[in-house]
């Protein structure tokens, strides 16, 4: 019997399709500006175990695995090649299937591109926007961030702001709207590297989270592994701490 781990309520489940004995997995594939790299291989190589093991099971597989082929980067590399992103993004598209095939990965029953599905992207964003998890600038989206909620708090789970519209008070906004929605505390789980990050919600009434007390928080409303909780960091609504020192 196939188990996977929830990580909403942490338990571990019994694996049972929605739809008989047909299972469909979602992969999110490369960014094509560049090649592959070892990070790329070792996710196509897991994904790739998990679909093997699921059809050894009877199970019937439609696998999708997208190629993201327009973005910024891949605008500016285009640029620097002086060809088109067409051209690019075919270019590494190639690549990935060479090294697909190098690696013995069973091809995707379907590769969609981003460019194929704007119209179905841009109906998200709109929702996006009613649901108070975007902001808008003259018809543009140029921000968005994405919230869970979880047992007693909310998460931010990830914020962008264009590059284009950054230091324009954007993320600021964010927050404000985030608050309007949700009256429990907030936490942030972040990469330590992000200094960028941690600077810009320590300027809006957050805080690191002490040490002591970080490992606890990450585990019980992210679920990392513990490898992980080193190079993380937990930042909170300094409200936030006078609960916490309540509680105690």
């Amino acid at each position: 019997m196939l188990q996977v781990y929830n990580t909403l309520n942490k338990t571990k489940e019994e694996f049972r399709p929605l739809d008989g004995n047909n299972v469909r997995m979602y992969v999110c594939g490369p960014t094509v500006y560049d090649y592959p790299h070892i990070g790329n291989a070792r996710s196509f190589a897991v994904f790739d175990t998990i679909r093997r093991y699921l059809e050894y099971s009877g199970y019937r597989v439609y696998y999708a695995t997208n190629f993201t082929d327009v973005d910024d980067k891949m605008i500016d590399r285009a640029n620097e090649e002086g060809i088109s992103i067409q051209e690019l993004a075919s270019k590494f598209i190639a690549e990935y299937m060479r090294i697909a095939e190098q690696l013995n990965l069973k091809p995707a029953t379907i590769n969609p591109r981003a460019t194929e599905h704007i119209d179905d992207i841009i109906e998200m964003v709109d929702l996006i926007v009613k649901n108070g998890k975007g902001y808008e600038v003259e018809g543009e989206i140029v921000g968005v961030m994405g919230i869970q909620h979880v047992e007693d708090v909310t998460l931010i789970r990830h914020a962008y702001v264009l590059t284009a519209n950054q230091k324009q008070g954007i993320g600021k906004k964010l927050l404000l709207e985030l608050r309007r929605q949700t009256d429990r505390p907030i936490l942030i789980g972040t990469w330590a590297d992000a200094a960028w990050a941690i600077r810009f919600y320590e300027r809006h009434n957050f805080k690191r989270v002490p040490n002591t007390e970080k490992g606890r928080l990450l585990e019980k409303y992210w679920s990392i592994p513990r490898r992980q909780v080193e190079t993380s960091v937990v930042l909170a609504e300094r409200t936030w701490f006078n609960l916490s020192t309540e509680s105690q």
